[in-house]
């Protein structure tokens, strides 16, 4: 990071990486995404939480398409998620807009 002057690293990964996802939902996603999956997930995550790194991971919950819907939850790590899908319209406009104003600095 140092090198290449990179300040801030932005994984997005998926829900399941902390075990946090319980019940009925818990085993939908973990037979959806498939056990290895989350593991692979998992590791690779674990290369980023280290504490020489300032960083955000994304824990992506389900996808879906619904225009004018902007609810969501924020999960943090070693808490149990509460919602299991986020419209494409409201995850994509404020990172979009963040990743905008990170790479203009505007």
């Amino acid at each position: 990071m140092k090198e290449s002057g990179t300040k801030r690293i932005i994984l997005a990964s998926i829900l399941g990486i902390y075990d946090g996802v319980p019940g009925a939902f818990g085993k939908w996603n973990t037979r959806m995404v498939d056990a290895t999956g989350i593991q692979s997930h998992k590791e690779a995550t674990a290369l980023f939480e280290i504490p020489e790194f300032d960083y955000t991971i994304l824990r992506l919950t389900w996808l879906y398409n619904q225009a004018g819907n902007s609810n969501y939850h924020l999960t943090y790590k070693g808490e149990p998620f509460e919602g299991a899908q986020v419209t494409f319209e409201r995850f994509y406009t404020p990172w979009t807009l963040k990743c905008k104003n990170f790479i203009t600095g505007k």
